[in-house]
């Protein structure tokens, strides 16, 4: 969630090298918008080399929900007379009232997925990995720093 606010000049470039190399990136932000505020034109850089997005419950700047709306794509469907009609997959106030638990999912070119988020505590995997100790290091380096 820090993306947004740390200025790494080198950022556009580097995501988009470790792309070409297959090299996973995770970024975490609330809004595009904070990206534009740090890295201007390079924010759009920035958000397309990210194959996957994950939209979770809360999104209510108009921007962000317009273009799920938009890149969610369409389907036809009849209606009661019969008629075919054509409607967003998402409209845009489907985005914005996302339930607690659920998410919109984006990867590549894919249709998006409605899918369903899980606390970490919630899940009897990641909880039992939780109780893993920490490792310990032994070492013989000290603590303090060494005078010479």
């Amino acid at each position: 969630d820090e993306l947004s606010s740390l200025y790494i000049p080198v950022l556009p470039l580097a995501l988009a090298n470790c792309r070409k190399y297959r090299v996973g990136t995770m970024g975490a932000i609330q809004s595009e918008n904070q990206l534009v505020t740090h890295y201007g034109n390079d924010a759009k850089n920035i958000m397309s080399n990210f194959i996957t997005r994950i939209y979770l419950p809360g999104v209510s700047e108009i921007e962000s929900l317009r273009q799920l709306e938009a890149i969610s794509g369409q389907t036809k469907y009849k209606d009661k007379k019969g008629e075919e009609r054509t409607r967003n997959l998402v409209t845009l106030h489907e985005a914005r009232i996302l339930k607690h638990g659920r998410s919109w999912i984006l990867h590549s070119n894919m249709s998006i997925i409605k899918g369903r988020t899980v606390p970490y505590y919630r899940s009897f995997k990641f909880k039992k990995a939780c109780k893993i100790p920490p490792i310990t290091f032994l070492s013989d380096i000290p603590d303090k720093s060494i005078v010479q």
